[in-house]
């Protein structure tokens, strides 16, 4: 097992790393224990840190990915075409994660595509990276309030539903029960609505056309692209079809967080679901989604270059233990896979994680 080193130096405005001596010594030490082939860091533009922690990567021949938010916690939040709701009072944003509010905006926008360009520029003036890690690349999920589970009404957006004959009045009439999957397909939802299963499948193919002329973009730069995507068992109430995101894209980032209780955490986003729809997605599946075998079933059927993240911070809002990484990476290794992400910070982790999965290496 090959490991991806996932690093929040904070957010566009607040730095959460401080003293670049610490930073050596955990970086030294996790290069020391574990087979590192990829660090993913970012996103605050701290030079100083940046330059530090991507010479100790070149020194240790390890890659280096840009960690970049599209569609949520943007830098130019004001240059953005806002994501609008079908109940225009919504209130949409998430405090959980300091730095960070989950304020979604239109994934249907050039212009919200090329000012992830831009922000790849502003942040890699005086630091080279060797790829880009795509992060938000979905809709609001149902954590930011029901009416995230109806995409977004800009005007472009409701020229594509008219185009698609969906009604928007019948919407307009939906609950979180109509939301219940009566069926899967391929690891994504049918719906007793029609007008629920044109929707889904309009967001679905908004989500994969804006991230796949970003990988083109990019990938014209001469940069790698990961892309960071919900479990996928959840990932398609958030617009997210991973078996076809990973398509185009050079590795794929299933967060398959089961001890956390922030946005992306599956506990987190199923209790948001709310308990009818969560036991419907276990019946579906088999199993206990946020189980070992939930974990078995949700990837061994994906194609393209998965490297799933599981956690291994310890904090009030993640409760990761070396008993549960260890069983993770024993699932991953029971799969076959060849690399994890150690998600979402290993900055900040306990040496003993490393350790952990430092016997797994190969």
């Amino acid at each position: 097992m090959k490991y991806t080193l996932q690093i929040n130096t904070g957010s566009f405005d607040i730095l959460k790393v401080y003293d670049i001596n610490d930073v050596l010594d955990r970086l030294n030490y996790a290069f020391s224990v574990i087979d590192v082939d990829r660090v993913i860091l970012g996103w605050n533009n701290c030079v100083d840190i940046n330059k530090t922690i991507i010479d100790l990567c070149a020194k240790n021949n390890t890659e280096v990915f840009l960690w970049l938010p599209v569609f949520a916690d943007v830098r130019r939040i004001d240059k953005s075409d806002k994501l609008v709701f079908l109940n225009e009072n919504n209130d949409s944003s998430i405090s959980v994660v300091e730095g960070e509010n989950f304020e979604f905006i239109c994934p249907n926008s050039e212009a919200n595509i090329d000012e992830v360009i831009e922000t790849y520029k502003y942040l890699s003036t005086q630091c080279h990276f060797d790829g880009v890690f795509l992060d938000r690349i979905r809709y609001a999920s149902m954590a930011n309030g029901f009416d995230s589970l109806l995409g977004c009404y800009c005007d472009k957006c409701l020229d594509v539903y008219k185009n698609n004959n969906i009604n928007i009045d019948n919407l307009k009439t939906k609950t979180i029960e109509d939301f219940i999957p009566c069926g899967m397909n391929n690891g994504l939802y049918d719906f007793a609505d029609e007008d629920i299963n044109k929707l889904f499948t309009i967001k679905r193919n908004i989500v994969l056309d804006s991230v796949n002329e970003l990988i083109d973009r990019f990938h014209a730069l001469d940069l790698k692209v990961g892309l960071d995507v919900f479990a996928p068992a959840i990932s398609d109430y958030v617009g997210q079809d991973v078996s076809s995101l990973a398509k185009k894209a050079d590795f794929v980032k299933p967060m398959m967080y089961s001890v956390t209780n922030a946005p992306a955490g599956i506990p987190f986003e199923l209790n948001a679901l709310g308990e009818d729809i969560k036991n419907k997605i276990n019946e579906l599946w088999g199993c206990d989604i946020s189980s070992p075998e939930g974990f078995i079933k949700q990837i061994e059927n994906l194609k393209g270059n998965i490297v799933p993240g599981v956690e291994v911070n310890k904090l009030d809002i993640c409760n990761a233990s070396e008993e549960y990484l260890e069983q993770c990476i024993k699932t991953g290794v029971s799969l076959g896979l060849k690399g994890m992400v150690l998600s979402w910070d290993s900055l900040h982790a306990d040496k003993t994680m490393f350790e952990v999965a430092g016997k797994y290496n190969g």
